[in-house]
């Protein structure tokens, strides 16, 4: 950065970057093996515990039980080795669902609700993006993605098209 940052924020960032990059490493070598099946979710929470006992006495490094839990601090990764490449392909099915509903909400929204569908679009389109390239954890983001799409659908009373853009003319003519 240009600007003067403080040497214990510098050495923390620099510190979880590199821990992340080594366990993206890891990681990222494990995906051929799982590229069809995927690993699924299970673990054992006595490695998990033993792991953490290790790592607080050093003999492991600090990424080693999130290996274990399966928070890769990266969207793909948390993506494609539990779920395998049919698990990335629902997900960008779902992505792209998803963003196309939320865009003929946009695009076919009322004037009350232009606003809260530009949001809503926005929202999305950000938690995705941060998800994909800075930090995505697939068991939590999921519930927020689901919900940003639930609640454009609510809002709007489902996914709306021009045929609602008419009627909804037609009736304000009427009224007149």
């Amino acid at each position: 950065l240009t600007i003067e940052v403080h040497p214990v924020a510098r050495s923390d960032a620099e510190g979880t970057l590199n821990w992340r990059l080594e366990m993206w490493w890891i990681v990222a070598r494990e995906v051929p093996d799982y590229l069809l099946v995927g690993k699924g979710y299970g673990f054992s929470g006595t490695d998990y515990v033993l792991t953490q006992e290790a790592i607080r006495r050093g003999m492991f490094r600090a990424y080693e039980d999130t290996l274990i839990s399966g928070n890769y601090h990266n969207g793909i990764l948390t993506l494609i080795i539990p779920f395998g490449i049919f698990g990335v392909i629902c997900f960008v099915w779902f992505c792209w669902a998803s963003l196309w509903v939320m865009y003929r909400n946009y695009r076919f929204s009322p004037p009350e609700l232009k606003n809260v569908n530009t949001f809503l679009l926005a929202f999305f389109l950000a938690r995705l993006s941060f998800y994909l390239v800075f930090y995505g954890q697939f068991d939590l983001n999921l519930m927020v993605f689901t919900g940003v799409v639930g609640l454009s659908i609510a809002v709007n009373h489902g996914v709306r098209s021009q045929a609602d853009v008419d009627a909804e003319a037609e009736e304000a003519e009427e009224a007149e």
